[in-house]
């Protein structure tokens, strides 16, 4: 089975990218072949994306190779519902495994994520049948993902950690479809996530919390709205506990200040991890 990892980032990310594709390899124990595939969006190279690519052998496992990718032609064609906080870019998730199909699974990762556990675990727990996994937003208890028609559905997904069975994938949409809804509808205010939760609503499988924790559990002793179930409470709590891959989605990234009010034991993490990456590349 073909499994490859995707990140897609602006400028100004690649710290972000860096330190996550170090955790991930740091955690990854599978003997397995594991590909990952970057893309940025203006195809720029630089001296941290040739720390990326020389990561897997840094860390002892050949196993793993890490490429920077041009990015496809048809993400040129995508103009409708971008803006300064979702640039385009965001939206090539969606339309990768398009692209990849001698990929059997994809995991599509955010640049602000830390991973703790074997990502080929999560790999596994994937139903073959359904098209896309994810994780539930947990920013839906606070009201604030309000978009296609999916506000008041309860399945609705976070787009930062998505794992795609590509072929079932391509079986439901095309890449033509895709670009055609892209720029003829207005996706609301979390296009890619929004489109996504639309798109394939009642087809998602729901993956654990632990695999896209996005908020600190401070919230919990807040008043929200809608009030968080009693069930997903004790789910959250459990996440926070035993977490695989953590979400930096609020307050702020955790490379954009080495002090801070809320720096938690994550951002510990982030900046340990970071530090790690200057000593094996020697910087």
């Amino acid at each position: 089975m073909k499994r490859s990892v995707m990140y897609t980032y602006n400028r100004g990310f690649e710290n972000l990218v860096l330190v996550s594709v170090e955790s991930l390899i740091q955690h990854y124990e599978s003997p397995d072949d594991l590909q990952i595939w970057i893309f940025e969006a203006n195809d720029s190279v630089s001296i941290v994306s040739d720390a990326i690519s020389k990561l897997p052998e840094l860390n002892g496992k050949p196993q793993i190779s890490v490429s920077m990718w041009r990015h496809p032609d048809w993400t040129e064609e995508i103009s409708n519902n971008v803006s300064n906080r979702f640039p385009s870019i965001t939206l090539w998730r969606l339309g990768l495994p398009f692209t990849f199909t001698e990929c059997d699974q994809i995991l599509y990762l955010d640049a602000d994520t830390l991973i703790y556990d074997d990502i080929s675990k999560l790999f596994d727990l994937v139903d073959p049948n359904v098209p896309v996994a994810g994780v539930h937003d947990t920013f839906h208890y606070l009201n604030a993902a309000a978009g296609l028609n999916v506000e008041n559905n309860e399945n609705y997904v976070n787009s930062g950690v998505l794992v795609f069975n590509v072929q079932k994938y391509n079986e439901c949409w095309s890449i033509d479809e895709f670009l055609k809804t892209v720029a003829e509808d207005d996706l609301g205010g979390f296009p890619d996530q929004d489109l996504v939760n639309k798109q394939f609503k009642n087809q998602i499988q729901q993956l654990p919390m632990a695999y896209n924790l996005q908020q600190n559990n401070a919230f919990l002793d807040g008043i929200t709205n809608p009030p968080v179930k009693e069930h997903d409470r004790e789910l959250l709590v459990e996440a926070d506990k035993n977490v695989k891959i953590k979400h930096y989605l609020f307050p702020g990234k955790p490379n954009l200040s080495l002090i801070s009010a809320d720096h938690d034991k994550y951002r510990e993490d982030w900046w340990a991890t970071a530090r790690l990456v200057q000593t094996l590349y020697g910087a």
